[in-house]
């Protein structure tokens, strides 16, 4: 546009997407992020209204099997699915109640039948004992069919190299170490999943945890990045998977947590001795090439909180930033981020969720708690990646990364 400006330019303050804050070589994202605005005037940034519940994850994709994409969101015991129409406003399409006894826990979205339509796939677990049961349900036509019955294994969908196709996973349940090790792909038999071959993933991966950031056109090779049980990213290579890398930055943030005691091994759990400790719902890593240029990014949520650096059980982060990190031959660098968001990150996609042609970074957000825990909000972001302004060969800015340990 002509307001633009010339590319390299000065950038005016303010924008939603940081890729560069030394300021020596300017490359946007899309040139409205350089201006503040208020979000919806500019188009840099879309929030939907506020929606009366807790999310706890969030796909976007066509589920309906109308050739455009709907959002589906995840609450504590619901799925919902919805349309972004003309006015920003999410309009609900259908719902549907997962299960009354069990909590939800993480979602995901695959074509298991390959019609065109996305199915959803949701973990459960039970309260009192974390037993996983995941459901698989399509929404082929606006109508919910539940397409495979309560299946005992915490389920997921990882891109597995070297096609980087969607597969289903899934992982057995352990009453002492919530996972039990070893992580499946899912075969299908006589109308019932059952697992397949055993994944060659390093000690601690779980159906949630684990994502590969291709080699890309550099052919420097796949790096699998698995997020720990203290949310740091860890970076393996080879066969053989050697960590090479471990952030010291903690990444993901979400509030959605299984209780479960850790004890010593072969001692037994001692329930008055130990204090519980939460394991917290990888939020989806999505590998991505935005733009094309060959070099895949990992994108995630970098929650920001001082409370819930002293306070192992409190997560509800009132700020967030979305970091796209590359692997940079020693470790993760980072590419760009989005400036600061308000309200606790539950979950990122990146999908046209306006259906407009343009490829949106979309973040599910929580408000925070200060109303009250019983008046908990979300509501949709979306920022607009319009590629063509970008310049690949511009240098990332390392300035204020990995300075804090926390």
């Amino acid at each position: 546009t002509a307001a633009a400006g010339p590319r390299g330019g000065s950038v005016t303050p303010g924008g939603d997407i940081v890729t560069n804050e030394t300021g020596q070589q300017q490359m946007y994202l899309n040139p409205q992020f350089r201006y503040q605005g208020s979000g919806s005037t500019d188009g840099s940034r879309l929030r939907s209204q506020r929606l009366p519940y807790t999310m706890v994850g969030m796909a976007v994709g066509d589920f309906n099997g109308d050739g455009k994409n709907e959002i589906a969101l995840l609450s504590e015991n619901h799925l919902r699915i919805y349309m972004w129409d003309q006015d920003g406003k999410l309009k609900l399409l259908g719902e549907t109640l997962i299960s009354r006894s069990n909590k939800n826990f993480s979602m995901r979205a695959i074509d298991l039948n390959r019609d065109g339509a996305m199915d959803i796939v949701v973990a459960t677990f039970e309260d009192d004992s974390n037993r996983p049961y995941s459901y698989f349900y399509s929404f082929k036509g606006n109508k919910f069919t539940q397409v495979a019955e309560r299946i005992p294994y915490f389920v997921s969908v990882l891109r597995l190299p070297p096609t980087f196709t969607p597969t289903l996973v899934g992982q057995g349940w352990d009453s002492l170490k919530l996972f039990a090790p070893g992580v499946y792909s899912m075969v299908k038999t006589g109308g019932k999943y059952t697992f397949g071959a055993r994944l060659d993933l390093p000690t601690g991966a779980t159906v949630f945890n684990v994502a590969w950031l291709p080699g890309g056109r550099n052919g420097k090779g796949d790096q699998l990045v698995m997020l720990t049980d203290d949310e740091r990213l860890k970076v393996f290579q080879g066969h053989g998977n050697t960590l090479v890398h471990t952030t010291m930055e903690r990444f993901s943030g979400s509030s959605t947590g299984m209780d479960h005691y850790k004890g010593m091994p072969g001692l037994g759990v001692d329930k008055n001795y130990q204090l519980p400790s939460k394991y917290y719902a990888p939020m989806n890593l999505i590998a991505a090439d935005i733009g094309h240029t060959g070099e895949y990014v990992m994108l995630v949520n970098k929650p920001i909180s001082t409370a819930s650096q002293m306070f192992d059980r409190y997560r509800y982060f009132p700020q967030g930033e979305i970091h796209a990190l590359y692997w940079d031959g020693v470790g993760l660098g980072l590419k760009w981020k989005t400036r600061r968001i308000r309200g606790s990150v539950a979950a990122v996609d990146l999908a046209d969720a306006t259906n407009n042609g343009v490829l949106d970074l979309v973040v599910g957000l929580n408000t925070s708690p200060d109303l009250g825990i019983g008046s908990r909000q979300c509501m949709i972001t979306a920022y607009p990646l319009d590629v063509s302004a970008t310049d690949p060969n511009a240098p990332a800015d390392m300035s204020d990364f990995e300075v804090n340990p926390n």
